[in-house]
Protein backbone atom coordinates (compact mmCIF):
# COMPACT_ATOMS: atom_id res chain seq x y z
CA UNK A 1 0.00 0.00 0.00
CA UNK A 2 1.25 3.58 -0.75
CA UNK A 3 0.07 7.06 0.66
CA UNK A 4 -0.57 9.68 -1.90
CA UNK A 5 -0.51 13.40 -1.87
CA UNK A 6 -4.09 13.59 0.72
CA UNK A 7 -3.15 10.66 3.21
CA UNK A 8 -5.60 8.14 1.96
CA UNK A 9 -3.98 4.64 1.03
CA UNK A 10 -4.13 2.83 -2.13
CA UNK A 11 -2.72 -0.51 -3.39
CA UNK A 12 0.00 -0.60 -5.43
CA UNK A 13 1.11 -3.63 -7.77
CA UNK A 14 4.81 -4.61 -8.62
CA UNK A 15 4.51 -4.90 -12.07
CA UNK A 16 7.47 -6.96 -12.40
CA UNK A 17 5.76 -9.85 -10.69
CA UNK A 18 2.33 -9.57 -12.02
CA UNK A 19 1.26 -12.49 -14.07
CA UNK A 20 -1.99 -10.63 -15.79
CA UNK A 21 -4.73 -12.72 -14.06
CA UNK A 22 -7.16 -9.89 -13.58
CA UNK A 23 -7.90 -11.22 -10.13
CA UNK A 24 -7.42 -8.33 -8.39
CA UNK A 25 -9.95 -6.36 -10.76
CA UNK A 26 -12.22 -9.50 -10.39
CA UNK A 27 -12.47 -8.67 -6.32
CA UNK A 28 -12.16 -5.21 -6.80
CA UNK A 29 -15.49 -3.59 -5.06
CA UNK A 30 -15.33 -0.71 -6.76
CA UNK A 31 -14.86 -2.21 -10.23
CA UNK A 32 -17.65 -4.60 -9.77
CA UNK A 33 -19.69 -2.39 -7.61
CA UNK A 34 -23.59 -2.41 -9.02
CA UNK A 35 -22.79 1.55 -9.44
CA UNK A 36 -20.62 0.87 -12.54
CA UNK A 37 -22.21 -2.64 -13.34
CA UNK A 38 -25.96 -2.36 -13.23
CA UNK A 39 -25.50 -5.59 -11.56
CA UNK A 40 -26.53 -5.88 -8.10
CA UNK A 41 -25.34 -9.37 -6.53
CA UNK A 42 -25.49 -9.44 -2.93
CA UNK A 43 -22.44 -10.46 -1.61
CA UNK A 44 -23.77 -12.46 1.67
CA UNK A 45 -25.59 -15.61 1.41
CA UNK A 46 -29.20 -15.39 2.64
CA UNK A 47 -29.38 -11.91 2.08
CA UNK A 48 -32.84 -10.59 3.77
CA UNK A 49 -34.61 -7.99 1.34
CA UNK A 50 -36.72 -7.00 4.45
CA UNK A 51 -34.26 -6.42 7.38
CA UNK A 52 -34.97 -6.77 10.93
CA UNK A 53 -34.02 -3.57 13.02
CA UNK A 54 -33.94 -3.10 16.63
CA UNK A 55 -33.31 0.07 18.54
CA UNK A 56 -30.69 -1.54 21.42
CA UNK A 57 -28.82 -0.39 24.48
CA UNK A 58 -27.02 -2.86 26.37
CA UNK A 59 -27.67 -3.83 29.95
CA UNK A 60 -24.13 -2.83 31.43
CA UNK A 61 -24.07 1.46 31.71
CA UNK A 62 -20.65 0.69 32.24
CA UNK A 63 -20.28 -1.02 28.23
CA UNK A 64 -22.79 2.17 27.56
CA UNK A 65 -20.38 4.66 28.35
CA UNK A 66 -17.32 3.12 27.03
CA UNK A 67 -19.23 3.08 23.76
CA UNK A 68 -20.03 5.10 21.08
CA UNK A 69 -23.53 4.37 20.73
CA UNK A 70 -25.43 1.67 22.80
CA UNK A 71 -22.76 -1.04 22.99
CA UNK A 72 -24.09 -3.25 20.14
CA UNK A 73 -20.32 -4.32 18.59
CA UNK A 74 -19.28 -5.69 22.45
CA UNK A 75 -22.97 -7.36 23.22
CA UNK A 76 -22.12 -9.30 19.41
CA UNK A 77 -18.24 -9.84 19.80
CA UNK A 78 -18.45 -11.29 23.21
CA UNK A 79 -20.40 -14.23 22.58
CA UNK A 80 -18.19 -14.89 19.42
CA UNK A 81 -15.03 -14.76 21.96
CA UNK A 82 -16.91 -16.84 24.72
CA UNK A 83 -17.81 -19.24 22.04
CA UNK A 84 -13.60 -19.94 20.85
CA UNK A 85 -13.61 -17.45 18.03
CA UNK A 86 -12.03 -14.24 16.86
CA UNK A 87 -13.13 -10.86 16.83
CA UNK A 88 -11.08 -8.17 14.10
CA UNK A 89 -11.66 -4.40 14.26
CA UNK A 90 -9.86 -1.03 13.95
CA UNK A 91 -7.14 0.41 17.08
CA UNK A 92 -5.12 3.14 17.78
CA UNK A 93 -1.55 3.04 17.51
CA UNK A 94 0.90 3.53 20.68
CA UNK A 95 1.14 7.20 19.61
CA UNK A 96 -2.23 7.81 18.37
CA UNK A 97 -1.17 8.89 14.60
CA UNK A 98 -3.00 5.94 13.19
CA UNK A 99 -5.68 3.51 13.21
CA UNK A 100 -5.48 0.02 11.79
CA UNK A 101 -7.22 -3.40 12.35
CA UNK A 102 -6.46 -6.07 14.52
CA UNK A 103 -8.13 -8.66 15.96
CA UNK A 104 -8.18 -10.36 19.45
CA UNK A 105 -9.42 -14.01 21.13
CA UNK A 106 -9.98 -12.52 24.82
CA UNK A 107 -12.89 -10.24 25.79
CA UNK A 108 -10.50 -8.01 27.95
CA UNK A 109 -9.40 -7.47 24.02
CA UNK A 110 -12.54 -5.81 23.05
CA UNK A 111 -11.94 -2.67 24.92
CA UNK A 112 -9.47 -1.42 21.91
CA UNK A 113 -12.15 -1.82 19.12
CA UNK A 114 -14.64 0.62 21.08
CA UNK A 115 -15.20 4.14 20.27
CA UNK A 116 -15.08 5.10 16.91
CA UNK A 117 -12.02 6.23 15.02
CA UNK A 118 -13.06 8.78 12.12
CA UNK A 119 -9.94 7.82 9.76
CA UNK A 120 -9.19 5.27 7.18
CA UNK A 121 -7.74 2.38 9.28
CA UNK A 122 -4.99 -0.38 7.82
CA UNK A 123 -6.19 -2.96 6.93
CA UNK A 124 -2.53 -4.40 6.81
CA UNK A 125 -3.07 -8.56 6.40
CA UNK A 126 -6.43 -8.57 8.65
CA UNK A 127 -8.21 -10.39 5.28
CA UNK A 128 -5.58 -12.95 5.77
CA UNK A 129 -5.31 -13.96 8.84
CA UNK A 130 -9.45 -14.06 8.84
CA UNK A 131 -8.90 -16.03 6.32
CA UNK A 132 -6.10 -18.44 7.87
CA UNK A 133 -8.56 -18.52 11.36
CA UNK A 134 -11.89 -19.37 9.09
CA UNK A 135 -9.71 -22.30 7.24
CA UNK A 136 -8.98 -23.69 11.20
CA UNK A 137 -12.80 -23.97 11.70
CA UNK A 138 -12.57 -21.20 14.10
CA UNK A 139 -15.58 -18.57 14.44
CA UNK A 140 -14.76 -15.11 13.26
CA UNK A 141 -16.49 -11.52 13.84
CA UNK A 142 -14.68 -8.90 11.50
CA UNK A 143 -15.95 -5.42 11.66
CA UNK A 144 -15.32 -2.55 9.71
CA UNK A 145 -16.58 0.02 7.06
CA UNK A 146 -18.95 -1.10 4.44
CA UNK A 147 -16.04 -0.64 2.07
CA UNK A 148 -13.78 -2.81 3.84
CA UNK A 149 -16.52 -5.32 4.16
CA UNK A 150 -17.50 -5.24 0.32
CA UNK A 151 -12.98 -5.62 0.12
CA UNK A 152 -13.45 -8.98 2.93
CA UNK A 153 -16.14 -10.36 0.79
CA UNK A 154 -14.31 -10.59 -2.36
CA UNK A 155 -11.35 -10.70 -1.36
CA UNK A 156 -12.54 -14.49 0.79
CA UNK A 157 -13.83 -15.26 -2.76
CA UNK A 158 -16.20 -17.93 -0.98
CA UNK A 159 -18.59 -17.86 1.85
CA UNK A 160 -17.45 -19.10 5.14
CA UNK A 161 -20.84 -20.53 7.30
CA UNK A 162 -18.73 -19.22 10.44
CA UNK A 163 -17.93 -15.85 9.31
CA UNK A 164 -20.08 -13.04 10.59
CA UNK A 165 -19.24 -9.83 8.84
CA UNK A 166 -20.45 -6.62 10.56
CA UNK A 167 -20.59 -2.87 9.19
CA UNK A 168 -20.52 0.29 10.91
CA UNK A 169 -22.77 3.15 9.66
CA UNK A 170 -20.36 5.38 7.71
CA UNK A 171 -20.22 8.84 7.16
CA UNK A 172 -16.83 8.57 5.27
CA UNK A 173 -13.25 8.25 5.62
CA UNK A 174 -11.32 11.27 6.30
CA UNK A 175 -7.33 11.49 5.33
CA UNK A 176 -4.95 9.86 8.05
CA UNK A 177 -2.82 12.90 6.64
CA UNK A 178 -4.80 15.86 8.04
CA UNK A 179 -5.84 13.94 11.21
CA UNK A 180 -2.14 13.39 11.74
CA UNK A 181 -1.47 17.52 11.16
CA UNK A 182 -4.87 18.09 13.85
CA UNK A 183 -3.38 15.60 16.51
CA UNK A 184 0.26 16.68 16.34
CA UNK A 185 -0.42 20.40 16.73
CA UNK A 186 -2.89 19.62 19.43
CA UNK A 187 -0.65 17.91 21.13
CA UNK A 188 1.58 20.68 20.71
CA UNK A 189 -0.40 23.55 21.89
CA UNK A 190 -2.19 21.60 25.01
CA UNK A 191 1.20 19.99 26.37
CA UNK A 192 -0.05 16.73 26.16
CA UNK A 193 2.88 14.33 26.73
CA UNK A 194 0.92 10.77 27.30
CA UNK A 195 -2.05 10.23 26.19
CA UNK A 196 -3.79 6.95 26.88
CA UNK A 197 -6.65 7.36 24.88
CA UNK A 198 -8.78 9.49 22.44
CA UNK A 199 -12.06 9.17 22.25
CA UNK A 200 -14.12 11.01 19.21
CA UNK A 201 -17.26 10.23 20.87
CA UNK A 202 -17.10 10.31 24.97
CA UNK A 203 -20.16 10.51 26.60
CA UNK A 204 -20.88 13.68 28.63
CA UNK A 205 -23.62 15.00 30.79
CA UNK A 206 -24.43 18.55 30.01
CA UNK A 207 -25.62 20.08 33.86
CA UNK A 208 -27.32 22.96 32.03
CA UNK A 209 -29.40 21.06 29.69
CA UNK A 210 -29.49 18.00 31.45
CA UNK A 211 -28.94 15.95 28.62
CA UNK A 212 -26.49 13.43 27.55
CA UNK A 213 -23.75 14.88 25.13
CA UNK A 214 -22.28 11.61 22.80
CA UNK A 215 -20.11 13.62 20.38
CA UNK A 216 -17.24 14.91 22.86
CA UNK A 217 -14.14 14.58 21.21
CA UNK A 218 -11.68 13.96 24.41
CA UNK A 219 -7.66 13.27 24.80
CA UNK A 220 -7.20 11.02 28.17
CA UNK A 221 -3.85 10.66 30.33
CA UNK A 222 -2.99 9.05 33.07
CA UNK A 223 -3.72 11.72 35.23
CA UNK A 224 -7.03 12.15 34.13
CA UNK A 225 -9.18 14.35 31.08
CA UNK A 226 -6.59 16.40 29.43
CA UNK A 227 -9.19 17.66 27.15
CA UNK A 228 -12.83 17.30 26.44
CA UNK A 229 -14.42 19.47 23.91
CA UNK A 230 -17.62 19.24 21.02
CA UNK A 231 -15.89 17.34 18.55
CA UNK A 232 -17.55 19.42 15.60
CA UNK A 233 -16.40 22.52 17.59
CA UNK A 234 -12.41 21.39 16.67
CA UNK A 235 -11.10 21.93 13.37
CA UNK A 236 -10.63 18.27 12.34
CA UNK A 237 -14.21 17.65 13.64
CA UNK A 238 -15.67 20.70 11.24
CA UNK A 239 -14.04 19.41 8.51
CA UNK A 240 -15.17 15.74 8.96
CA UNK A 241 -18.90 16.53 9.17
CA UNK A 242 -18.51 18.78 5.84
CA UNK A 243 -16.96 16.12 3.75
CA UNK A 244 -13.87 18.49 3.35
CA UNK A 245 -11.03 15.80 3.13
CA UNK A 246 -13.20 12.69 2.54
CA UNK A 247 -11.74 10.08 0.67
CA UNK A 248 -12.88 10.30 -2.98
CA UNK A 249 -14.37 6.94 -3.36
CA UNK A 250 -16.69 7.93 -0.84
CA UNK A 251 -18.83 10.84 -2.73
CA UNK A 252 -20.12 7.76 -4.77
CA UNK A 253 -19.44 5.29 -2.14
CA UNK A 254 -20.17 1.41 -3.98
CA UNK A 255 -21.18 -0.21 -0.56
CA UNK A 256 -23.56 1.09 1.40
CA UNK A 257 -27.22 1.15 0.95
CA UNK A 258 -26.88 -2.42 2.76
CA UNK A 259 -24.99 -3.94 -0.34
CA UNK A 260 -21.32 -4.18 1.33
CA UNK A 261 -22.19 -8.05 2.23
CA UNK A 262 -22.55 -7.29 6.01
CA UNK A 263 -24.32 -9.69 8.05
CA UNK A 264 -25.21 -6.77 10.58
CA UNK A 265 -25.00 -3.16 10.21
CA UNK A 266 -24.43 -1.31 12.92
CA UNK A 267 -24.32 2.63 14.24
CA UNK A 268 -26.31 5.04 16.19
CA UNK A 269 -29.93 5.20 15.58
CA UNK A 270 -30.36 8.86 15.34
CA UNK A 271 -33.64 10.73 15.41
CA UNK A 272 -35.36 7.28 17.51
CA UNK A 273 -37.70 9.87 19.46
CA UNK A 274 -39.75 11.00 16.58
CA UNK A 275 -40.94 6.93 16.39
CA UNK A 276 -40.46 6.37 20.13
CA UNK A 277 -40.71 9.05 22.21
CA UNK A 278 -39.25 6.66 25.53
CA UNK A 279 -35.93 6.29 24.07
CA UNK A 280 -33.57 8.92 23.86
CA UNK A 281 -30.62 8.50 21.22
CA UNK A 282 -28.46 10.95 23.18
CA UNK A 283 -27.84 8.80 25.85
CA UNK A 284 -26.45 6.36 23.47
CA UNK A 285 -28.58 3.90 21.70
CA UNK A 286 -27.28 1.68 18.38
CA UNK A 287 -29.37 0.97 15.78
CA UNK A 288 -28.97 -2.91 14.62
CA UNK A 289 -29.39 -3.83 11.57
CA UNK A 290 -29.92 -7.79 10.59
CA UNK A 291 -29.28 -8.10 6.56
CA UNK A 292 -29.03 -11.83 6.19
CA UNK A 293 -30.67 -15.19 8.21
CA UNK A 294 -26.64 -15.59 9.63
CA UNK A 295 -27.32 -12.20 11.02
CA UNK A 296 -30.45 -12.37 12.21
CA UNK A 297 -29.42 -15.63 14.43
CA UNK A 298 -26.23 -13.93 15.53
CA UNK A 299 -28.67 -11.29 16.86
CA UNK A 300 -31.17 -13.01 18.32
CA UNK A 301 -28.91 -15.17 20.53
CA UNK A 302 -27.52 -12.29 22.58
CA UNK A 303 -30.80 -10.66 22.97
CA UNK A 304 -30.31 -11.21 26.55
CA UNK A 305 -27.57 -8.93 26.78
CA UNK A 306 -29.56 -5.48 25.98
CA UNK A 307 -31.32 -3.50 28.69
CA UNK A 308 -33.18 -1.67 26.17
CA UNK A 309 -34.47 -3.23 22.69
CA UNK A 310 -37.19 -1.75 20.55
CA UNK A 311 -38.00 -3.53 17.19
CA UNK A 312 -38.24 -0.96 14.25
CA UNK A 313 -38.53 -0.68 10.67
CA UNK A 314 -35.48 0.19 8.19
CA UNK A 315 -37.26 3.37 6.73
CA UNK A 316 -37.17 4.45 10.51
CA UNK A 317 -33.39 4.19 10.99
CA UNK A 318 -32.15 5.95 7.51
CA UNK A 319 -33.58 9.51 7.41
CA UNK A 320 -31.72 10.94 10.26
CA UNK A 321 -28.47 8.77 9.79
CA UNK A 322 -26.38 10.08 6.68
CA UNK A 323 -23.99 6.74 7.42
CA UNK A 324 -26.89 4.45 6.14
CA UNK A 325 -26.83 6.35 2.92
CA UNK A 326 -24.86 7.49 0.36
CA UNK A 327 -25.28 11.13 1.01
CA UNK A 328 -21.70 12.45 1.30
CA UNK A 329 -21.28 14.98 -1.36
CA UNK A 330 -17.92 16.31 -2.97
CA UNK A 331 -16.86 19.38 -0.83
CA UNK A 332 -16.83 22.59 -3.68
CA UNK A 333 -13.67 23.33 -2.06
CA UNK A 334 -12.06 19.88 -1.42
CA UNK A 335 -9.19 20.27 -3.97
CA UNK A 336 -8.44 24.05 -3.16
CA UNK A 337 -7.90 23.01 0.43
CA UNK A 338 -5.30 20.09 -0.31
CA UNK A 339 -3.65 22.25 -2.39
CA UNK A 340 -3.70 25.02 0.84
CA UNK A 341 -3.08 22.15 2.78
CA UNK A 342 -0.21 20.28 1.66
CA UNK A 343 1.27 23.79 0.56
CA UNK A 344 1.31 24.57 4.40
CA UNK A 345 5.03 25.18 5.90
CA UNK A 346 4.17 23.27 9.14
CA UNK A 347 1.47 21.48 11.07
CA UNK A 348 0.58 24.74 12.74
CA UNK A 349 -0.38 26.50 9.33
CA UNK A 350 -1.91 22.79 8.20
CA UNK A 351 -4.15 23.27 11.12
CA UNK A 352 -4.90 27.25 10.25
CA UNK A 353 -5.79 25.60 6.65
CA UNK A 354 -8.57 23.62 8.15
CA UNK A 355 -10.35 26.77 10.44
CA UNK A 356 -10.38 29.05 7.26
CA UNK A 357 -11.81 26.22 4.69
CA UNK A 358 -14.62 25.15 7.30
CA UNK A 359 -15.11 28.70 8.70
CA UNK A 360 -18.85 29.54 8.19
CA UNK A 361 -20.15 32.45 6.16
CA UNK A 362 -21.10 35.55 8.47
CA UNK A 363 -24.51 35.37 6.82
CA UNK A 364 -25.32 31.87 7.59
CA UNK A 365 -23.99 31.82 10.87
CA UNK A 366 -26.35 34.85 11.22
CA UNK A 367 -29.03 32.51 9.89
CA UNK A 368 -28.61 30.00 12.86
CA UNK A 369 -28.53 32.22 15.46
CA UNK A 370 -32.04 33.24 14.33
CA UNK A 371 -33.04 29.75 13.88
CA UNK A 372 -31.67 28.92 17.72
CA UNK A 373 -33.24 31.55 19.25
CA UNK A 374 -36.67 30.83 17.45
CA UNK A 375 -36.41 27.44 18.36
CA UNK A 376 -35.76 28.25 21.91
CA UNK A 377 -38.67 30.74 21.76
CA UNK A 378 -41.20 28.26 20.99
CA UNK A 379 -39.73 25.47 23.47
CA UNK A 380 -40.17 27.95 26.55
CA UNK A 381 -43.71 28.77 24.97
CA UNK A 382 -44.91 25.40 24.80
CA UNK A 383 -45.57 26.31 20.81
CA UNK A 384 -42.50 24.19 19.36
CA UNK A 385 -44.51 20.86 18.63
CA UNK A 386 -46.93 22.66 17.80
CA UNK A 387 -45.05 25.07 15.04
CA UNK A 388 -43.66 21.68 13.38
CA UNK A 389 -46.94 20.37 12.81
CA UNK A 390 -48.23 23.17 11.17
CA UNK A 391 -44.80 23.54 8.89
CA UNK A 392 -45.15 19.47 8.42
CA UNK A 393 -48.81 20.34 6.72
CA UNK A 394 -47.47 22.99 4.27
Amino acid sequence: MREDAEGFLYPETDVSKCIDCHLCEKVCPVIQSPLRTGINVPLAKDFLETPRVFAARCGSDDLRMASASGGAFTVLAERVIQNGGVVFGARWNADFTEAFHDFTETLDGLSVFRGSKYLQSRIGDAFKKCREFLLAGREVMFTGTPCQIAGLRRALRRDFPKLLAVDIACHSVPSPKVWRAFWTDLRERESIETPIDVLFRKKVFDTKSKRWNCAMFSVETPAGTALCKPLYATPYGKGFGQGLFSRPSCHECPSKNRTSGSDITIGDFWGVEKYYPQLKSSEGLSVVICNTERGNAAFDAVKSGFGILQEAHYEQAVPANGGLKNETHRHPRREAFFQAFNSAENVQTAVSVIGEFTKIPFPRRVRNFAARCLRFALRRTGTLNLAKRILKRK
